[in-house]
């Protein structure tokens, strides 16, 4: 039996967060908070900051949940550790999944107890993987941050890591696209040096990425009429968040799907935005992108 936990684990806390039931963006509320007071942002206990933001978001899951969702949806909530240590075993639940980001840390800080929670469902021999729909890393690189971050090392593994680069991989394969006569398939990339690496270990052959840093942001009408289009042809074309994303790469982008119009169009998420600072400012995501690119080309990507 395979359980997706979407909240931090907080054992210390005797807080914790399981399910039954499969639940949806759609049929959860979505939960807000008011705009936390900056002072509470420099503290230098940000340990305790993130416990207590913890501690609050979970108050209102629990509202939520027990005033919105009928009794035979309602997931199950345990309140206390030992609850949560019967639960466990009562019910032999031998795999565990967890998001990275916002639940196992925010930016370079563990959250409360996410250290101690992955080393003891190791020890007790439960099957641990880690989740994330950031596409900017390989496999290895999100361990080697696990490692530092949750100071963790030398019990986790790479085949723990499921990243949506690795995904987008994964899925490409399993479409059976068509090789050249160089025995290859050609994938351009939209994306970070690791959405390109973990491609290349899937088998591909790839263009775009990240250019050098001399390459012009723009891209007049007379430029891309003469660019010779050096990609080739290509079989998919896989959009990452990319921080350098500029109208050059749209606009070849659009005409390399233009060219090749049985290419896949492949989105590794389609998240709006993130937040950053004091005040939960709008950092675009990749969704921006994958729009961008969609509604130039006239396509509809895939979303792994």
């Amino acid at each position: 039996m395979l359980y997706y936990l979407p909240l931090l684990l907080l054992l210390e806390n005797s807080l914790a967060w399981s399910s039954k039931h499969q639940v949806s963006r759609g049929t959860m509320p979505l939960l807000f908070s008011s705009p936390p007071d900056e002072a509470l942002y420099t503290s230098a206990d940000i340990t305790d900051t993130i416990r207590k933001e913890s501690v609050m978001e979970m108050e209102k899951v629990t509202e939520v949940v027990n005033t919105s969702c009928s009794e035979s949806k309602r997931p199950l909530l345990i309140e206390t550790n030992d609850d949560f240590n019967s639960y466990i075993h009562n019910n032999s639940i031998e795999n565990f999944l967890f998001d990275c980001d916002g639940v196992l840390y925010r930016g370079t800080d563990a959250m409360p107890c996410a250290s101690q929670t992955i080393q003891q469902l190791i020890r007790r021999g439960k099957k641990v993987f880690f989740v994330t729909n950031n596409a900017a890393s390989t496999r290895m690189e999100l361990k080697t941050k696990l490692e530092k971050v949750l100071n963790c090392r030398g019990i986790l593994k790479e085949d723990m890591m499921i990243g949506s680069a690795y995904v987008a991989g994964q899925y490409l394969k399993s479409c059976k696209l068509k090789k050249d006569s160089d025995n290859k398939t050609r994938v351009h990339v939209i994306g970070t040096a690791g959405l390109c690496s973990e491609l290349q270990s899937a088998g591909f052959d790839i263009s775009g990425g990240q250019d050098p840093v001399d390459t012009p942001s723009g891209m007049s009408r007379d430029e891309l009429a003469a660019y010779p289009f050096p990609e080739g042809e290509i079989d998919a074309l896989v959009i990452g968040l990319d921080n350098d994303f500029n109208y050059r790469k749209l606009c070849i982008a659009t005409v390399l799907l233009q060219r090749n119009p049985d290419a896949l169009l492949v989105a590794t998420n389609l998240d709006a935005f993130d937040l950053v600072g004091f005040d939960a400012r709008h950092l675009p995501g990749n969704g921006a992108l994958v729009s961008a690119v969609e509604m130039a080309s006239g396509r509809t990507a895939i979303n792994v």
